[in-house]
């Protein structure tokens, strides 16, 4: 039984087995596609990144030779001297997203006038003021200078710049040090020339230091260069609608939310995978975060993982199959070894079943050969009688064959005799009981006793008068003991028959059968006018 059912366990096994092995290569190639993917996105991610960052230090190295200009000179640069000189750098077309590079002058309160006046005779303009008021200030900080010229560059001349909190922060950054300062994310005061609308952007500032009254270095001013971020990073990583990677620029942490810049597509930013990389700079610190486009994922081994999936859970389920197959081939070879030993023995079995029938069959035809030898008065009455009883022995074996030895019911044993004796003649009977089956050794037995009690009444009894009466009954009796059948013969003469006063070879036959091979008993009772034979035997048959 424990073989049997771990063979018919097999192809499941197989198969849960089979999955479990692709499961964990699929997890080994998944955490190799992960490191791969990682190491790609890093290094795409580093291109760009280096591109950003030469592009930044290219624009920042332009600001500090511009302010080396400025600081270099014995004085201030005239406005002709400084135009020509950023005419010659052509930031339009080298230097994408810077707006200009300019220079701010630090004003005392009281030289505000003046530098009006200068500002107004420098530009051929009577309407250019410090912006915004501020009367309560003892310095202001207005642009002279912002090149190359523009209506938007223009437009900035005599703002001040310390009267903005961001841009005064870096300033002062930047007058503390001799370094470059960086503001935070600020509206930028150029509009954009198509939209007419300010855009988002930042400003760099480095102090311009002279000689002051006592000889020390003091900040008179500072060289600056505004850049409008969309078109600076744009400028620095070229289109990305075919690149590998989006990106994010974020000023400080990413979790702070400050987004300065965003480019590649929108699905990209709902991924999970991204690399980050930081650069400071002017005072502050960019956080680039890069993630993978469709492009990337494309050409990511782990796009392959599914078709590897279904292919080993097809490879896992033709194992099953085969394991399943040749389980079945298996146990088809056992069931048939199996029905071969039970053919086997089963023909072993009808031989000796067989042989015993045989034996049985050639004892009670000698049996009957000898008795009806005994009997009879002359050859042809051996004949005759010899034949009628091998008949009824013939009949009963009929029946039996048509139900392969599993018995017969009791009316058709009765009536199988009374239809072959009495069938064509005028003679009428009666029989009445429940369906009773009975066993091949009690089919034998009561064949052979109603075949002598019908040839007994047809030559003497109620059969051979014109007005004679045969009835059968019979009934099923239950008891702690078993069943056992009970069979009345009533014979009713129409005329006096008297009792022969011996017992012949059929009595001594329904004896033989009812007494000694079924254990039961025969009582008759014999009188002028009826004949009433009762039979009780145990049944051992199916039952109704």
């Amino acid at each position: 039984m424990k073989r049997a059912s771990l063979s018919a366990a097999a192809p499941w096994i197989t198969f849960v087995v089979g999955i479990a092995i692709v499961a964990v290569v699929l997890q080994a190639l998944n955490s190799a596609a992960e490191r791969s993917d990682g190491l790609r996105l890093d290094a795409a991610a580093d291109s760009l990144y280096a591109r950003i960052e030469t592009q930044i230090q290219a624009q920042l190295s332009l600001l500090r030779a511009t302010h080396a200009f400025i600081e270099t000179s014995v004085a201030t640069p005239s406005l002709d001297a400084f135009r020509a000189y950023v005419d010659g750098l052509a930031l339009r077309e080298r230097y994408r997203g810077m707006q200009g590079l300019g220079y701010i002058a630090l004003v005392p309160a009281q030289a505000v006038p003046a530098t009006e006046r200068e500002l107004e005779a420098i530009y051929r303009r009577d309407d250019l003021r410090i912006r915004p008021p501020r009367p309560t200030a003892d310095t202001l900080s207005p642009v002279v200078y912002l090149e190359p010229s523009d209506a938007r560059n223009e437009g900035v001349i005599g703002f001040d710049m310390l009267s903005e909190p961001t841009r005064q922060e870096a300033m002062a950054r930047a007058a503390a040090s001799s370094e470059q300062a960086m503001t935070g994310f600020l509206t930028l005061m150029q509009p954009d020339p198509e939209t007419n609308r300010h855009q988002p952007g930042f400003l760099i500032f480095q102090a311009v230091r002279r000689p002051g009254p006592d000889g020390a270095p003091a900040v008179t001013g500072f060289a600056f260069a505004p850049f409008r971020a969309a078109e600076f990073f744009s400028a620095a990583i070229g289109p990305l609608g075919t690149a590998e990677v989006s990106m994010e620029i974020f000023e400080g942490p990413p979790a702070n939310g400050k987004l300065l810049f965003r480019a590649g597509e929108e699905i990209a930013f709902q991924g999970t995978a991204y690399a980050d990389k930081v650069l400071a700079v002017g005072g502050r610190v960019w956080t680039f975060r890069f993630r993978p486009q469709s492009e990337f994922l494309r050409e990511s081994s782990a796009a392959y993982l599914p078709y590897v999936g279904l292919l080993g859970l097809l490879l896992a389920g033709a194992l099953a199959y085969l394991s399943w197959q040749q389980g079945s081939g298996q146990r088809a070879a056992e069931r048939e070894a199996k029905l071969l030993r039970a053919a086997s023995e089963e023909k072993d079995l009808l031989l000796r079943e067989m042989k015993h029938r045989i034996k049985n069959v050639i004892a009670r035809v000698q049996a009957i050969a000898r008795q009806t030898t005994r009997n009879a008065a002359s050859l042809p009455d051996f004949q005759s009688s010899f034949d009628a009883r091998l008949g009824a022995m013939a009949k009963t074996y009929d029946l039996l064959t048509e139900s392969q030895w599993t018995g017969a019911l009791l009316e058709d044993v009765l009536k199988s005799e009374l239809t072959s004796i009495v069938g064509h003649t005028d003679v009428t009977y009666e029989t009445a009981g429940p369906s009773v089956m009975l066993a091949a050794r009690e089919v034998l037995a009561l064949g052979l006793v109603f075949h002598e009690l019908t040839t007994n009444a047809l030559k003497y009894g109620a059969l051979s008068q014109d007005s004679g009466a045969l009835r059968v009954g019979w009934e099923v009796a239950v008891n702690p003991a078993g069943r056992r059948l009970h069979v009345e013969w009533i014979e009713d003469f129409a005329e006096p028959v008297q009792d022969q006063g011996k017992s012949g070879f059929g009595s001594r036959l329904i004896d033989m059968a009812i007494v000694r091979e079924l254990d039961g008993r025969v009582e008759r009772d014999f009188g002028s006018r009826r004949l009433r034979v009762t039979i009780e035997l145990p049944l051992v048959g199916t039952g109704e």
